[in-house]
């Protein structure tokens, strides 16, 4: 027990030093305005360019949705929280298309290839099982024709927080997938309750910073694969459709 322990906290140091010395990046956004579908819960787009799940067969309509500017400034210090979590990802994004505070999911665009960050763990979208696989050594040879499922986990140590970043090809264009873990704690549970909760902006009321919860957080860390594999499926659907119109 004491050994695994050891592992578990050097690693969170580890990634405490490639996340937390970061400076807050500026947040960009491709200016869309999202409705959620009152049958389906998908969420899209006016012109139903994008359709995202959160796998919530119950997501209110009330739900907050920022697509642009002017959504994120109705709420006080919204901006630079998300510039704060954009910060931990070790990723060159382009803008961000949806954040949704209440799931603490962010969709976004990236520049660059897919090999600019090599993934701790990949998922072949061709299979029918759709395995994952440890990338432990760095090694195993990462495709950029969007046939996976790339996956890396970042902390702040500072800010009690992971970053669970998945990347694929939603049709056509390669799309970063952010699942945020944020522990409740002072500034964010003061910043939440612009949303109505304190706890709006946590998934689980826990110290995400704690090892002895390692297996919480690791069912989190599924969860939102099985998130992006839905929003990948999604985005293959909608190629389809577009493409039979043509």
């Amino acid at each position: 027990m004491k050994k695994r322990l050891f592992y578990i906290n050097l690693l969170l140091g580890l990634l405490c030093v490639l996340s937390s010395c970061r400076s807050a990046k500026p947040v960009t956004f491709a200016n869309y305005e999202w409705k959620i579908n009152d049958d389906t819960k998908y969420i899209h787009d006016s012109g139903i360019s994008w359709v995202f799940s959160t796998e919530d067969q119950l997501l209110p309509m009330q739900t907050t949705l920022i697509g642009n500017e002017t959504a994120i400034e109705r709420y006080d210090g919204m901006k630079q929280y998300l510039s704060e979590v954009l910060a931990d990802v070790s990723l060159q994004l382009d803008s961000v298309l949806l954040y949704i505070p209440a799931k603490q999911l962010v969709f976004a665009t990236y520049r660059g290839s897919e090999k600019d960050l090599v993934p701790s763990s990949y998922t072949p979208l061709d299979a029918d099982n759709r395995t994952s696989f440890f990338n432990v050594f760095g090694t195993s040879e990462i495709h950029s024709d969007g046939s996976q499922l790339l996956t890396n986990l970042f902390f702040n140590k500072k800010q009690k927080r992971f970053i669970v970043l998945h990347r694929f090809h939603y049709g056509n264009h390669p799309v970063a997938m952010m699942t945020i873990l944020q522990t409740p704690e002072g500034k964010i549970m003061n910043l939440a309750e612009n949303l109505g909760d304190k706890y709006a902006l946590s998934r689980r009321v826990l110290d995400y910073s704690d090892p002895l919860l390692s297996e919480i957080i690791g069912w989190d860390i599924n969860k939102a694969r099985k998130i992006a594999l839905a929003n990948y499926d999604l985005g293959q659907r909608l190629l389809k459709i577009k493409e039979s119109k043509k």
